[in-house]
């Protein structure tokens, strides 16, 4: 089958509504599971060992897409925001990280958190994100990358993502610095043969190795850090029997945890032994399937990050449209996202000299324009 994402996270497309996320914590001791519920529109949380469950830890946090958890808080994302609470589950901000249709909208799927910054990626956007975790430097276009980014997350110095249309009839895993350069969409390619990911909608990383969750295959993928040694089926049957089909992955320093569209979080060593298909199990509402998870830490362990209330940053108020002339037109998108314009219509026209250069702009240098602004430009062709 094919696998279509919704807005969000990690897929949708069946025929039923559904969230399903998983996401790996950066920071902290991994003690707690928390769970996006896109039914019951709240956050769950419970033990690494399946006990304490609370299904709406944090209530009213909407139709989740994604959710990662983190020394700073509790995060997920949802049609157009970022949002975030404290670990304890307080303080819910909404619209933490917004932008609305008349801007361009944004669709985060994937979400995770790296040293000061918060990521996502936008499956329909084919892009990824990132903001710093107080909500200010927001870059929508971080990381431009047309094979449909799905879940992503970080590791080291690298974000790593899931690509839904890696070529080659499959998908891919798409691998990069943390500052957005050496994009390679293709670091782990598909494989006909069965090795490479074939729709890999989640994936996560530990103790050197890339899992991610194959729903096309009914398995868990894995492949070392370093790309080499696919395995699209590390663990077969991810989803069966009476499980459904896998569709977001987690990891710790000693398990794997993994998400089903019959409403369970399923559970195996990282060597890919002890599958416990039904682990935890989640009342679902008609029509809804089961959230993902992300493994994090508790409010003890982020004491600071619960103390206290942030508020909601302010909202880039207008572009000021920077000198495009004489660069190529990689390098005026980057400039215009900077400056918190976009690109608008792209004519052509013949020129001596280096190909791909902008020749004019419009509006000139300096203008201020509201917030995501058009600026259209004219680059030479040969």
């Amino acid at each position: 089958m094919t696998i279509k994402l919704r807005w969000g996270l990690l897929l949708s497309g069946f025929a039923v509504s559904m969230c399903v996320v998983l996401a790996f914590a950066n920071r902290g001791v991994a003690d707690s599971i928390y769970w996006a519920n896109d039914g019951s529109l709240s956050i769950g949380r419970a033990n690494l060992d399946g006990t304490g469950v609370n299904q709406t830890f944090v209530k009213n946090a909407g139709y989740v897409n994604n959710v990662a958890v983190g020394a700073s808080g509790i995060w997920w994302a949802k049609d157009g925001s970022v949002e975030r609470a404290n670990l304890n589950g307080s303080c819910p901000t909404h619209n933490f990280i917004s932008r609305s249709y008349a801007k361009g909208y944004m669709q985060p799927s994937g979400l995770t958190l790296a040293g000061q910054y918060v990521y996502w990626s936008e499956t329909n956007g084919n892009q990824i994100g990132r903001a710093n975790q107080d909500g200010s430097g927001i870059n929508y276009t971080f990381i431009a990358d047309d094979g449909e980014p799905a879940g992503v997350t970080a590791y080291g110095q690298h974000l790593y993502w899931g690509n839904q249309n890696g070529g080659s009839g499959g998908g891919s895993l798409g691998r990069a610095n943390l500052n957005g350069s050496g994009v390679n969409e293709a670091f782990v390619p598909f494989s006909p043969g069965g090795t490479g990911p074939e729709t890999p909608v989640s994936l996560a990383v530990a103790d050197q190795y890339i899992y991610w969750a194959d729903p096309d295959a009914n398995a868990i993928g894995r492949a070392n850090i370093d790309g080499s040694g696919a395995n699209n089926a590390f663990i077969s049957g991810a989803g069966s029997p009476g499980a459904g089909d896998p569709y977001a992955v987690a990891v710790t320093g000693q398990h794997i945890y993994w998400t089903t569209s019959a409403g369970w979080i399923a559970e195996a060593n990282l060597d890919g032994s002890g599958v416990n298909l039904q682990f935890i199990r989640v009342p679902l509402g008609p029509g809804y399937t089961l959230p993902g998870l992300a493994v994090g830490p508790t409010a003890a362990q982020g004491a600071a990050a619960s103390a206290k209330c942030l508020p909601k940053p302010p909202a880039v108020s207008r572009c000021v449209v920077p000198k495009l002339v004489g660069k190529r037109l990689k390098a005026a998108k980057t400039a215009l996202v900077a400056a918190h314009c976009r690109l608008g219509k792209v004519r052509t026209k013949k020129a001596a000299g280096v190909r791909g250069r902008v020749l004019s702009q419009k509006p000139r240098p300096h203008r201020k324009l509201p917030a995501l602004g058009k600026v259209s430009v004219v680059v030479s062709r040969h």
